[in-house]
């Protein structure tokens, strides 16, 4: 399968290493599948834990993306996310997402050694944007991992508008990329996917349905003794209503809910 964007690229180089993976059990492939990508982090770093108050004192941008905060987004505070860290614009643009609409979701991958930088970047980028909420890590865990920053949408044109600014903020800075993501842009550093409207209190991200699926694909083109099993596992998901050319789900994917944006 030949491809021409970074973001694709890395999705098929995860696929092609999850088939190579003597991994026979569901759960554990999908999850190699998920947390491909991430990155090592220092072994006297990961038991530390932040907070919305502490998590940039050890910055020289503290200052800056401390008052931005306080003075445009409040903290989400939850019992249920032992994971993220969380805002949402004080002025609230964006209500709620209902359980029968699909959540537009904007990843934003910097490495490591650029996240403070860009967060600055972003946080700037979407302030006064019609933005539901955004979160982070909460520790070296959250912000080695590709998707250390994920930004809600109601609708495609809202998180369109926001990548195009974010992009042009961040250029100069090096990427991660999130694996198994639609890309904005020729660029490791932005991509998006939706999440399958759900109504129940655990709703399903884009990101674990997908790896599932990828997962289950792997698995069984083994069984069958085909190939090329990452291949297998591809033609599954398309069958399933997901556009294997643009990592986009297809319009069909999610029929019968609430659409506020025509998928191209």
């Amino acid at each position: 399968m030949e491809t021409s964007n970074k973001i694709i690229d890395l999705s098929i180089s995860g696929i092609k290493y999850g088939a190579l993976l003597p991994v026979t059990d569901l759960n554990k492939l999908s999850q190699k599948l998920y947390y491909y990508n991430t990155i090592p982090i220092p072994l006297n770093q990961r038991a530390a834990q932040w907070g919305h108050d502490s998590i940039f004192s050890a910055d020289k941008l503290q200052v800056k993306i401390d008052a931005l905060l306080k003075d445009y987004w409040t903290p989400i505070v939850s019992n249920k996310s032992t994971y993220w860290l969380s805002w949402k614009p004080q002025k609230v643009a964006v209500a709620d997402i209902g359980s029968d609409a699909c959540t537009f979701k904007l990843y934003i991958s910097p490495h490591i050694d650029d996240y403070y930088a860009v967060f600055y970047e972003v946080i700037k980028a979407l302030t006064g944007a019609n933005v539901y909420c955004f979160k982070t890590g909460n520790n070296y865990h959250g912000i080695s991992r590709p998707d250390k920053f994920v930004v809600y949408f109601d609708n495609f044109e809202d998180l369109k508008s926001s990548a195009e600014k974010i992009y042009n903020q961040t250029k100069s800075f090096s990427a991660q990329g999130v694996p198994f993501t639609a890309p904005i842009f020729d660029t490791l550093m932005l991509s998006w996917g939706i999440d399958p409207p759900s109504r129940k209190k655990d709703p399903v991200s884009w990101r674990i349905w997908i790896t599932k699926e990828l997962a289950a694909g792997i698995i069984e083109g083994k069984k069958m003794l085909v190939t090329k099993p990452w291949q297998y596992a591809l033609q599954q998901i398309k069958q399933k209503g997901f556009k294997t050319e643009t990592w986009e789900p297809d319009e069909t994917l999610f029929a019968g809910h609430q659409h506020k944006k025509h998928i191209a």
